[in-house]
């Protein structure tokens, strides 16, 4: 809690500064102060009215990730010279407005810049007091800075790739559920059909049911009456079945009789050949001393007679 209130306290210190000493050209307050020095625009302006910016006039002042190189690798020999900590690491939190990053790095400066001005120091001059060696060094270090912040952040136009893949991906999968949604609802909607299409026929089936039994008890309540002309046909119809009966029977009757007489003709007919044939024997003298059975003969022929 207490740093944040000193780092509170800090930010609305370096706010005066900027306002009331150097005026750059926005203003700036401590809700504004990571996002405003995010980009390097403002410290290059910063730099450039402290005399250790030349090439102000080629910061960018967009907040593209290109912009950001470009003016943050342009500040580093400036910062070199003011022997301010400066690397990619600094940088990339700047660069995302981490919290306290900004005011720390713009502490820093208040501290280097009033210390320049009260020895009144050039930038030749602060040039010309480094050793050949140590700028040898400085200016590997310088190389090394620019490549890894390179490294860091990558081009805008890969930023940029990135970014349209993603909001490809996020379209796509917003695509995707809404179809999804879409063929749910329409599922929904053809299961609600198929119900209310099911309802409707067992409704009418029931229907149906009831008004069958309605027919069926007002029938059998209720019988329709007998016409004379419906009488009349129902005592032809009995009267021409027992016409027919009696007709069949009388048929049957006389078939009968005719097939009795014809087997009695056939049975006398064979007897009476079977008499001639004895008695014509009996005529040759065939039947010798068979008196019993010529008598026997006689009298079956008498009998038949």
């Amino acid at each position: 809690h207490y740093f944040i209130q000193s780092n509170l306290r800090m930010t609305e210190i370096l706010c005066k500064w900027l306002n009331e000493d150097v005026h750059l050209q926005e203003r700036i307050n401590p809700s504004n102060f990571a996002s405003a020095f995010g980009s390097g625009y403002l410290l290059g302006e910063l730099m450039n009215k402290y005399g250790l910016q030349e090439d102000f006039t080629s910061f960018s002042p967009g907040s593209n990730t290109d912009a950001k190189l470009n003016n943050f690798s342009r500040l580093e020999p400036s910062l070199r010279l003011l022997q301010v900590p400066f690397n990619s690491n600094i940088v990339a939190d700047v660069m995302r407005e981490k919290p306290g990053a900004v005011t720390s790095l713009m502490y820093q400066l208040f501290i280097a810049l009033n210390r320049k001005e009260q020895q009144n120091l050039t930038s030749h001059a602060m040039e010309a007091m480094k050793s050949s060696q140590k700028m040898t060094l400085e200016t590997a270090n310088a190389e090394f800075y620019q490549n890894r912040l390179r490294q860091q952040f990558p081009r805008q136009v890969q930023v940029d790739i990135e970014e349209l893949v993603k909001n490809f991906d996020k379209k796509r999968l917003e695509n995707l559920d809404m179809a999804l949604n879409a063929q749910k609802a329409e599922e929904q909607a053809s299961l609600q059909l198929m119900q209310s299409l099911r309802q409707q026929k067992m409704e009418r089936s029931r229907q149906l049911n009831h008004e069958q039994r309605e027919m069926i008890d007002k029938l059998g309540s209720s019988p329709k009456p007998r016409t004379k002309v419906f009488d009349q046909k129902v005592k032809e119809s009995q009267e021409l079945k027992r016409a027919q009966i009696s007709n069949k029977i009388v048929k049957d009757t006389m078939r009968g009789l005719d097939d009795f007489e014809s087997k009695q003709n056939t049975t006398a007919t064979a007897r009476s050949g079977a008499v001639m044939n004895d008695f014509s024997s009996y005529i040759r003298g065939e039947g010798g001393s068979n008196d019993k059975q010529i008598t026997a003969k006689d009298n079956r022929v008498t009998v038949m007679r």
